[in-house]
């Protein structure tokens, strides 16, 4: 069964693909080099809770766990320094930086709000294109 996405949704689950490319790619164009973990960085992280934050931290299990029971989850940017270049934080998740676990969890994405300069180069563009018509009658 093939599934579409709304051309104009706001919020989607990602593909596993996308899912990936956001964790792992290096952000550096259109190549095929990732990271070995979703911190940007090939060294293996620290799953330590710390203030703040030193970068290439995730919260997973190695031993012990980031935080216990009952939940072992922190707030999601807990890890302010240690995002993918796309700025995606905890993917990492609790199983482990090395390896995923496709029973637990989802991720949801959403379509970014236009900036401040594209808003104004639009208007821009869509007034100089209605002066120009004006113009030409």
């Amino acid at each position: 069964m093939a599934v579409t996405r709304e051309s104009d949704a706001t919020y989607f689950i990602p593909t596993e693909n996308e899912w990936y490319k956001a964790a792992y790619h290096k952000n550096d164009g259109v190549t095929g080099n990732y990271f070995h973990y979703p911190t940007g960085i090939d060294t293996w992280p620290s799953n330590d809770l710390l203030t703040p934050d030193p970068g290439n931290n995730a919260n997973f299990y190695d031993g012990s766990y980031t935080i216990g029971s009952p939940y072992y989850m922190t707030v999601v940017g807990e890890f302010e320094n240690s995002e993918s270049p796309y700025g995606t934080f905890d993917q990492g998740g609790t199983g482990g930086p090395a390896y995923e676990d496709g029973s637990v969890g989802f991720r949801a994405a959403s379509v970014p709000e236009p900036g401040s300069i594209t808003l104004l180069l639009c208007g821009a563009v869509g007034l100089l294109t209605y002066a120009w018509r004006r113009h030409r009658r």
